[in-house]
């Protein structure tokens, strides 16, 4: 796996698989991997085949409560950042 790479290589620190977030009352988030990079940045993954309905509900939830930037990845690469009311599309 390629987080265990990095981790081999030092550039992440460790990472966690399936963690829950909660960003409402009722609206609870399985993200697949929580990435702690050994120069501190912290960031959630999430990898889609298709994007479903209840995706784009907590995409717009993540951008308004969630505690860390988001990378959507899609086919092998990542596609978006979703972080602080904003979305950065990747090349």
């Amino acid at each position: 796996m390629a987080l265990d790479r990095d981790v081999a290589d030092g550039s992440v620190s460790f990472w966690m698989r399936q963690v829950a977030f909660d960003l409402t009352e009722d609206d609870r988030y399985r993200a697949d991997f929580v990435v702690f990079k050994s120069n501190g940045e912290v960031y959630a993954i999430d990898v889609k085949g298709a994007e479903t309905e209840s995706f784009r509900r907590i995409r717009r939830l993540w951008l308004k409560y969630g505690p860390m930037p988001l990378k959507v990845v899609k086919r092998g690469r990542i596609t978006e950042t979703l972080w602080d009311t904003e979305t950065t599309v990747e090349p």
